[in-house]
């Protein structure tokens, strides 16, 4: 076990900046990106970036629970033009 051969050495070289471009890459996409697209999203569409709850009643309280995402489970007040169908039978 002396010191590394110069197959050894060649593949440390190549291996680091692999390694360091992963780890960069990784921060970069997984961390930076996302926080940098949420700010934007939290300036440039401030009713849009927070979602849409239902509240109950006109008043907002910090500790009162929310009824629900607008967008899930939304009811079809009328019932589809034509043939189709919103689900099978």
């Amino acid at each position: 076990m002396g010191s590394p051969s110069l197959k050894e050495r060649q593949m440390l070289q190549h291996l680091r900046p692999a390694l360091v471009m992963l780890a960069l890459f990784t921060v970069l996409t997984g961390v930076i990106y996302p926080f940098a697209l949420t700010g934007f999203a939290a300036i440039a569409l401030p009713g849009a970036a927070n979602g849409s709850l239902i509240k109950k009643g006109r008043r907002h309280h910090r500790l009162e629970p929310h009824r629900a995402d607008f967008h899930q489970g939304r009811l079809f007040p009328q019932p589809p033009v034509g043939d189709q169908r919103s689900r099978p039978e």
